[in-house]
């Protein structure tokens, strides 16, 4: 299950992870807010989310599955005050430090 930090009493917010497709749906009520005052940054291991509301910002965050990290197939969209991201996934890969040593 993905891992979260987004306030619900502040930001409604719904997230599902389907692993038949890989991919990780957030969505979020943000009205009164509009496009202008919503900011989504991903990296591969977190998707910020923050909100310009009511003079001040709301921040929060979500992270894959333990398992996952994000991919760069993802898309966004804020309409009618509600924002919609949609990242693709896939398994991490950990590097063992044994066969770092290795290469050259």
């Amino acid at each position: 299950m993905p891992s979260r930090s987004i306030d619900s009493e502040t930001i409604p917010v719904r997230t599902a992870f389907d692993p038949e497709t890989e991919r990780l749906t957030l969505v979020a009520d943000v009205f009164p807010a509009t496009v202008d005052d919503v900011r989504v940054a991903v990296g591969s291991r977190r998707l910020r989310v923050t909100v310009s509301r009511d003079g001040r910002s709301l921040d929060g965050y979500v992270e894959p599955p333990s398992d996952r990290v994000f991919t760069d197939d993802r898309r966004a969209f804020c309409n009618n005050g509600v924002l919609t991201v949609d990242l693709g996934t896939r398994r991490s890969r950990v590097r063992h430090p044994s066969s770092a040593a290795s290469r050259p």
